[in-house]
């Protein structure tokens, strides 16, 4: 099989996660059922994917933590009778289980995939911010003095994207000077959605 489907299913969940205003327009039960069928789609197509790395299984410390978290939440919940705790642990369940579909996702494709997937990640970032500057179908406000937003990412989300893959670049450029160009023009993405919503 090849491989662009992977990278496909693997920009469109950093794509979700770039995209914190995206419930704004498909409401939050919407948001969520994109990434269940991401999950549902994505664990049939890497079902029969060989790994590139000998670990296939997500390190036990974070499922650990995860555990931990839940488990806290949930008798928190049940001792001070709390609905809201119990709906938040169902909540974090929910995005372990993402996060074991991500890395059975991403733990069969090379460093070259998950860098372009990045790429693309910030690539529809960028239109989405092109795109707001013409049209906004949400119709919310996008900017808040200095900082701006677009429909996927409102001011104070869409920095995260900039900031967050940065190092990925940076360390790309260090291991791939051949690449330099695209790596430089990554870079200058990330450190612009920074300093648009910084």
């Amino acid at each position: 099989m090849s491989d662009r489907l992977p990278v496909a299913l693997l920009t469109a969940s950093l794509v979700l996660m770039v995209s914190g205003s995206l419930r704004d327009l498909v409401s939050p039960l919407g948001y969520w059922g994109a990434w269940g069928l991401w999950a549902v789609v994505t664990l049939i197509v890497t079902r029969h994917i060989q790994g590139t790395r000998t670990q296939t299984r997500p390190p036990g410390w974070v499922m650990a933590s995860y555990a931990i978290l839940i488990v806290g939440m949930l008798l928190s919940a049940a001792f001070n009778r709390d609905g809201v705790s119990a709906y938040q642990a169902v909540k974090i369940g929910v995005v372990a289980l993402m996060f074991m579909v991500m890395w059975r996702l991403a733990e069969r494709l090379d460093g070259r995939r998950l860098v372009g997937a990045m790429g693309w990640t910030v690539v529809v970032v960028l239109v989405s911010l092109a795109v707001s500057k013409v049209w906004n179908p949400t119709g919310q406000a996008l900017l808040a003095g200095p900082r701006e937003g677009s429909f996927l990412a409102v001011y104070g989300v869409l920095w995260k994207a900039g900031a967050f893959l940065l190092p990925v670049f940076l360390a790309d450029a260090v291991e791939t000077p051949g690449a330099w160009a695209r790596n430089g023009l990554m870079v200058a993405a990330c450190v612009f959605l920074v300093l648009i919503d910084g």
